[in-house]
């Protein structure tokens, strides 16, 4: 019996793919030659992977205006582009992407494996947790938030994902900020509370709880500064007096 092969991808931060060899996977992604719609459908089908992907559903999704009057025959050219791609991602494969009665969907011979379904799933478990226990997914799954959800993509699909993820990360960032100052895990505190100030600056808790670390560090002169950027920044972005 022929053994299944993993393929991985990243989809938080900038789309990057690669293959288990050894124990070990190398990423690429950032020379992929492929226009941007091709580069979404096939960001979809991934995402999708684990069921069949109609015609109609992939048609509603990228050709909803009917700017093709043939949106049927767009949708083959651009699963032939796809597959091409998908060549030059892994050489070494097989046909991946399978046409079947109904829709497409991915070859038994490979099982993906992304980041997004780890990151979730660490998410997720924390919250089943007792607050303690929880520390460890919590951690795991925010070492796992890259960057926001395929940033590169601004398909309709793609940005109201994107937000879920968003989400996911800062309510994970919010539960794990009382644990580490339970810990006195200062500077780790502190990392996550930088990082999570990226994704949403308003959130005075990154603020509150910085500020509380730098305190316990013996700089509070920095713990002020911190105050005096989210300040700024509000004052900047909601124009207050």
């Amino acid at each position: 019996m022929e053994e299944t092969k993993i393929l991985h991808f990243r989809m938080l931060g900038s789309f990057s793919y690669g293959e288990e060899r050894n124990g070990d996977t190398a990423y690429e992604g950032g020379s992929l030659k492929a226009g941007k719609k091709a580069l979404s459908v096939l960001q979809y089908m991934i995402v999708h992977h684990a069921r069949c992907v109609s015609s109609e559903e992939l048609i509603e999704q990228f050709w909803a205006e009917h700017t093709s009057k043939a949106p049927g025959n767009a949708l083959r050219n651009m699963l032939f582009k796809i597959r091409l791609l998908l060549k030059e991602m892994f050489s070494e494969q097989g046909e991946l992407l399978l046409t079947v009665p109904g829709g497409y969907l991915w070859s038994g011979q490979v099982s993906l494996e992304l980041d997004t379904e780890r990151f979730e799933k660490c998410c997720m478990e924390a919250r089943r947790q007792p607050a303690e226990e929880s520390l460890g997914l919590l951690l795991n799954g925010i070492s796992l938030y890259r960057g926001e959800f395929l940033s590169g993509n601004d398909s309709e699909w793609a940005v109201m994902t994107r937000q879920y993820y968003r989400t996911l990360y800062l309510d994970a960032c919010k539960a794990v900020l009382p644990l580490l100052h339970k810990s006195e895990r200062w500077m780790e505190l502190i990392g996550i509370c930088e990082r999570a100030y990226q994704a949403d600056f308003s959130a005075e808790e990154f603020t509150a709880y910085q500020m509380r670390a730098l305190i316990a560090l013996g700089q509070p002169e920095a713990a002020l500064a911190v105050y005096g950027t989210y300040r700024t920044r509000l004052e900047q972005e909601y124009e207050l007096l």
